[in-house]
């Protein structure tokens, strides 16, 4: 990296690190950490790979907000999952080939803006690794470490026939900022949302819109072997339609709520609009329903890496 050794990098990591967290016993500096589980809780964990040109480019995301955002897509998860996050880590493989590696003072940026994040939302950074990247593109490995008490973690599968479907905020934001030239949304993980429906026992299914709702949802229905209507009028719109359903990036929460519950829920939670958007159906797939009752296939069309290549 231009003008920086690896070993500053690892000590700068270690500095931004936290020297003293609950139930972390032994942080940055040996070998692994050392953490401990709270009695009743259940660990939840969550690998995420941030890759330069993939889901970002250092022309349009300062240091600082791509920082954020490698680990706010992360904690997204643990939202879905109705979690706590408590400790990060973070690996950062940096581009070796002349010409493509960011200054010094861009990664010194890129974590700060991950350390500042992590401090906002209570997560300790308890280690990570550095390397090279052979591939030019910059890599950021993130893996958040959370807890659930026990037997309660919301998950994909338990949305049944009659359910009501909702999602958390607007749609498309983030495809709406990109195809119009303008700098993608911030990243603004649902966790309290995620864990008062949890603990609210409000919820029968969730999970998180990170590659647009149309691929999302199918992957909902599909492990809890259900089928569900959307009704196109009622999406909470940030964009156009196209965008809202297969843009990707939302972050919002997607779950399902048994109908004779949906009276227990508010219009919003910790200030995040809540809108009904169709139903769980016995039947298989999901469709689109129009005004005039018209029914069309929704086919996944969001992000597939194997597919986006």
């Amino acid at each position: 990296m231009k003008g920086w050794s690896e070993t500053e990098l690892v000590e700068l990591v270690r500095r931004l690190g936290s020297a003293a967290a609950p139930g972390m016993r032994v942080g940055i500096g040996d070998d692994a950490a050392v953490l401990e589980v709270p009695r009743g809780q259940e660990l939840l964990v969550t690998t995420d790979l941030f890759v330069e040109g993939v889901h970002f480019r250092r022309r349009w995301l300062p240091a600082a907000a791509a920082g954020r955002r490698a680990l706010c897509r992360a904690l997204s998860d643990i939202a879905a999952m109705g979690g706590e996050p408590r400790f990060a880590f973070l690996s950062l493989a940096v581009p070796s080939a002349s010409g493509l590696q960011p200054s010094a003072s861009w990664v010194r940026g890129f974590l700060r803006g991950f350390a500042a994040a992590a401090r906002s939302f209570h997560v300790a950074l308890a280690g990570g690794d550095t390397g090279s990247s052979g591939s030019g593109a910059l890599l950021a490995d993130v893996i958040i470490l959370g807890t659930a008490p026990k037997g309660t973690a919301a998950l994909r599968s338990g949305a049944r026939p009659g359910d009501l479907l909702f999602v958390s905020g607007r749609l498309g934001a983030l495809a709406a900022a990109l195809d119009s030239g303008r700098r993608p949304p911030p990243i603004h993980p649902r966790l309290a949302l995620g864990k008062h429906l949890r603990s609210h026992r409000l919820i029968t299914a969730m999970m998180d819109l990170s590659d647009g709702l149309s691929t999302d949802l199918n992957r909902l229905i599909r492990e809890s072997g259900v089928g569900a209507e959307v009704d196109i009028d009622r999406l909470p719109l940030a964009g156009t339609l196209q965008q809202a359903l297969h843009g990707g990036e939302d972050y919002e929460l997607l779950f399902t709520v048994p109908e004779a519950g949906a009276g227990r829920l508010p219009r919003s939670i910790a200030g995040v609009a809540l809108t009904c958007i169709g139903r769980i159906t016995s039947g298989r797939g999901a469709w689109l329903v129009g005004s005039r009752g018209r029914r069309r296939r929704l086919s996944p069309g969001g992000w597939e890496h194997a597919g986006n290549t």
